[in-house]
Parts: structure tokens; C-alpha cells; sequence
């Protein structure tokens, strides 16, 4: 289990995985926060987000801001 708390709110941004999804057999999502990136099997979040197109591969992501996050048994919680 991770979980982070920090002072100030930091950018986050998400996306479905499907070259990791094709590999593993089930869906899978990478989570892109402080510089790391983590692939999870589920996603929480409650804080807001909104959708964003890119050039690049990922061409659709998710983006927000949080405060604090855990990991738990590869489900991000977001706050």
C-alpha cells in the first residue's frame, strides 16, 4: 500500500492501456503522477477531472488535480 499527502495539489493524468490490456488479458489503466507512472487495474477518483487531446499516443487522457492519493492491490484512490 502507498499513500501520499502532499501540501499543495499536483497535476495527475490517466489513460487506458490497451498494449498492457492486450498482454495481460484484462483492462488495464497507467496512472502518470509526480513524475511516475503506475499501471493499475482500477481507478477512483474524487476529485474533478476532464478530457484532454493530444497529438501523441495516448490521442485521449483524463486530467486533473489531487491533494493526496493511495495505492491499494493496484486501485489508485484519488482525493
Amino acid at each position: 500500500m502507498f499513500n501520499f499527502l502532499f501540501n499543495k495539489k499536483r497535476p495527475f493524468f490517466f489513460y487506458y492501456n490497451k498494449e498492457e490490456s492486450k498482454n495481460t488479458g484484462k483492462p488495464k489503466l497507467t496512472l502518470h503522477i509526480e513524475g511516475k507512472t503506475i499501471t493499475l487495474n482500477n481507478i477512483q477518483i474524487k476529485v474533478p477531472i476532464k478530457g484532454h487531446v493530444r497529438d501523441s499516443q495516448p490521442c485521449f487522457i483524463l486530467k486533473g488535480y489531487t491533494s493526496r492519493y493511495k495505492i491499494i492491490d493496484e486501485i489508485a484512490y484519488l482525493y
